[in-house]
Protein backbone atom coordinates (compact mmCIF):
# COMPACT_ATOMS: atom_id res chain seq x y z
CA UNK A 1 0.00 0.00 0.00
CA UNK A 2 1.30 3.40 -1.03
CA UNK A 3 0.97 5.13 2.38
CA UNK A 4 3.00 2.40 4.09
CA UNK A 5 5.68 2.55 1.38
CA UNK A 6 5.80 6.35 1.60
CA UNK A 7 6.39 6.15 5.35
CA UNK A 8 9.00 3.39 5.10
CA UNK A 9 10.92 5.14 2.33
CA UNK A 10 10.87 8.55 4.01
CA UNK A 11 8.76 10.19 1.32
CA UNK A 12 8.04 13.83 2.06
CA UNK A 13 6.18 15.66 -0.74
CA UNK A 14 7.30 19.13 0.33
CA UNK A 15 10.61 18.58 2.13
CA UNK A 16 14.15 18.53 0.87
CA UNK A 17 15.06 15.23 2.57
CA UNK A 18 14.05 11.65 1.91
CA UNK A 19 12.80 10.51 -1.45
CA UNK A 20 10.63 12.11 -4.08
CA UNK A 21 8.21 10.04 -6.15
CA UNK A 22 8.54 10.01 -9.92
CA UNK A 23 5.96 8.56 -12.31
CA UNK A 24 7.52 6.28 -14.93
CA UNK A 25 6.31 3.99 -17.70
CA UNK A 26 7.28 0.34 -17.26
CA UNK A 27 7.05 -2.65 -19.59
CA UNK A 28 5.74 -6.05 -18.53
CA UNK A 29 7.18 -9.30 -19.90
CA UNK A 30 4.15 -9.67 -22.16
CA UNK A 31 4.78 -6.27 -23.78
CA UNK A 32 2.12 -4.28 -21.93
CA UNK A 33 3.15 -0.85 -20.65
CA UNK A 34 1.72 0.94 -17.65
CA UNK A 35 2.44 3.77 -15.26
CA UNK A 36 4.25 3.15 -11.97
CA UNK A 37 5.86 5.18 -9.21
CA UNK A 38 9.52 5.00 -8.20
CA UNK A 39 11.21 6.62 -5.24
CA UNK A 40 14.12 8.78 -6.30
CA UNK A 41 16.74 10.55 -4.23
CA UNK A 42 16.22 14.27 -3.80
CA UNK A 43 19.99 14.66 -3.69
CA UNK A 44 21.38 12.32 -6.33
CA UNK A 45 24.95 11.23 -5.76
CA UNK A 46 27.44 10.62 -8.50
CA UNK A 47 27.24 7.07 -9.81
CA UNK A 48 27.90 5.17 -6.59
CA UNK A 49 26.91 1.52 -6.29
CA UNK A 50 24.40 0.55 -3.64
CA UNK A 51 25.31 -1.37 -0.50
CA UNK A 52 25.33 -5.16 -0.47
CA UNK A 53 22.46 -4.95 2.04
CA UNK A 54 20.30 -3.00 -0.39
CA UNK A 55 21.23 -5.19 -3.35
CA UNK A 56 20.22 -8.26 -1.33
CA UNK A 57 16.82 -6.66 -0.70
CA UNK A 58 16.38 -5.97 -4.43
CA UNK A 59 17.41 -9.51 -5.42
CA UNK A 60 15.15 -11.05 -2.77
CA UNK A 61 12.23 -8.92 -3.97
CA UNK A 62 12.90 -9.87 -7.61
CA UNK A 63 12.87 -13.57 -6.68
CA UNK A 64 9.69 -13.18 -4.59
CA UNK A 65 8.01 -11.39 -7.50
CA UNK A 66 8.95 -14.22 -9.88
CA UNK A 67 10.97 -12.01 -12.20
CA UNK A 68 12.95 -13.51 -15.06
CA UNK A 69 15.98 -15.50 -13.78
CA UNK A 70 18.24 -13.81 -16.35
CA UNK A 71 17.32 -10.41 -14.91
CA UNK A 72 17.88 -11.69 -11.35
CA UNK A 73 21.33 -13.02 -12.33
CA UNK A 74 22.21 -9.67 -13.93
CA UNK A 75 20.94 -7.81 -10.87
CA UNK A 76 22.85 -10.11 -8.50
CA UNK A 77 26.12 -9.48 -10.30
CA UNK A 78 25.99 -5.69 -9.95
CA UNK A 79 28.93 -4.19 -8.07
CA UNK A 80 28.29 -2.97 -4.54
CA UNK A 81 29.76 -0.17 -2.47
CA UNK A 82 33.29 -0.73 -1.21
CA UNK A 83 34.59 1.76 1.37
CA UNK A 84 37.54 3.90 0.32
CA UNK A 85 40.83 3.90 2.25
CA UNK A 86 39.82 7.23 3.84
CA UNK A 87 36.51 5.76 5.06
CA UNK A 88 38.32 2.70 6.43
CA UNK A 89 40.76 5.03 8.18
CA UNK A 90 37.89 6.92 9.83
CA UNK A 91 36.31 3.64 10.90
CA UNK A 92 39.57 2.61 12.55
CA UNK A 93 39.30 5.69 14.78
CA UNK A 94 36.07 4.46 16.42
CA UNK A 95 36.96 3.94 20.08
CA UNK A 96 36.83 0.53 21.75
CA UNK A 97 33.50 -0.06 23.50
CA UNK A 98 35.19 -0.67 26.86
CA UNK A 99 36.75 2.81 26.77
CA UNK A 100 33.39 4.60 26.57
CA UNK A 101 31.13 5.57 29.49
CA UNK A 102 28.06 3.32 29.79
CA UNK A 103 24.54 4.58 29.14
CA UNK A 104 21.39 2.59 29.87
CA UNK A 105 18.52 2.26 27.40
CA UNK A 106 16.46 4.37 29.81
CA UNK A 107 19.10 7.13 29.89
CA UNK A 108 19.31 7.03 26.10
CA UNK A 109 15.51 7.35 25.83
CA UNK A 110 15.60 10.49 27.99
CA UNK A 111 17.77 12.19 25.32
CA UNK A 112 14.99 11.86 22.70
CA UNK A 113 13.59 15.30 23.44
CA UNK A 114 16.93 17.05 24.07
CA UNK A 115 17.39 20.37 22.34
CA UNK A 116 15.07 22.61 20.39
CA UNK A 117 13.09 20.98 17.56
CA UNK A 118 13.38 24.10 15.40
CA UNK A 119 17.13 24.46 15.92
CA UNK A 120 18.95 22.51 13.16
CA UNK A 121 22.13 22.55 15.27
CA UNK A 122 20.38 20.87 18.20
CA UNK A 123 21.65 17.36 18.97
CA UNK A 124 20.05 13.98 19.69
CA UNK A 125 21.49 10.59 20.60
CA UNK A 126 21.12 7.38 18.58
CA UNK A 127 22.65 4.01 19.42
CA UNK A 128 23.55 1.16 17.09
CA UNK A 129 25.77 -1.86 17.71
CA UNK A 130 26.69 -0.68 21.20
CA UNK A 131 27.85 2.79 20.18
CA UNK A 132 25.95 5.96 21.03
CA UNK A 133 26.19 8.81 18.57
CA UNK A 134 25.44 12.44 19.36
CA UNK A 135 24.16 13.84 16.07
CA UNK A 136 22.54 17.05 14.85
CA UNK A 137 18.77 16.57 14.69
CA UNK A 138 18.95 17.57 11.05
CA UNK A 139 21.01 14.40 10.35
CA UNK A 140 18.51 12.03 12.02
CA UNK A 141 15.74 11.95 9.45
CA UNK A 142 13.41 9.50 11.19
CA UNK A 143 12.20 10.88 14.52
CA UNK A 144 11.61 7.27 15.61
CA UNK A 145 15.41 6.78 15.73
CA UNK A 146 16.01 9.58 18.23
CA UNK A 147 16.95 8.53 21.75
CA UNK A 148 16.90 4.81 21.05
CA UNK A 149 18.96 1.77 20.16
CA UNK A 150 18.19 0.82 16.56
CA UNK A 151 20.40 -2.30 16.33
CA UNK A 152 17.60 -4.88 16.34
CA UNK A 153 15.46 -2.70 14.08
CA UNK A 154 18.14 -2.55 11.39
CA UNK A 155 19.05 -6.19 11.83
CA UNK A 156 15.45 -7.01 10.86
CA UNK A 157 15.61 -4.55 7.96
CA UNK A 158 18.80 -6.19 6.68
CA UNK A 159 17.04 -9.57 6.70
CA UNK A 160 14.02 -8.16 4.85
CA UNK A 161 11.69 -8.32 7.87
CA UNK A 162 9.26 -5.44 8.37
CA UNK A 163 10.72 -2.96 10.85
CA UNK A 164 7.36 -1.38 11.63
CA UNK A 165 5.44 -4.61 12.23
CA UNK A 166 8.18 -5.89 14.55
CA UNK A 167 9.36 -2.68 16.23
CA UNK A 168 10.72 -3.04 19.79
CA UNK A 169 10.75 0.77 20.12
CA UNK A 170 14.37 0.58 21.31
CA UNK A 171 13.36 -0.98 24.61
CA UNK A 172 14.22 -4.36 26.06
CA UNK A 173 13.47 -7.13 25.51
CA UNK A 174 14.57 -6.78 21.89
CA UNK A 175 12.11 -8.91 19.93
CA UNK A 176 13.33 -11.04 17.09
CA UNK A 177 10.59 -12.47 14.88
Amino acid sequence: DMKKMDKQEGYNPTGDRGYKKVEVTVSAYDGRTFKAWVYSSRKPKPSQPCSSRYLNILVSGARDAGLDPTYIDRLSSRPTYKPSPSVLSLRSEVPELGSLPPMTVEELAKTKEDGDEDDPDSNVHVSIHGLIFRLPKSKVFFKSHRGRDITARFSRHFRGISMDANDDFGKRPFRLP
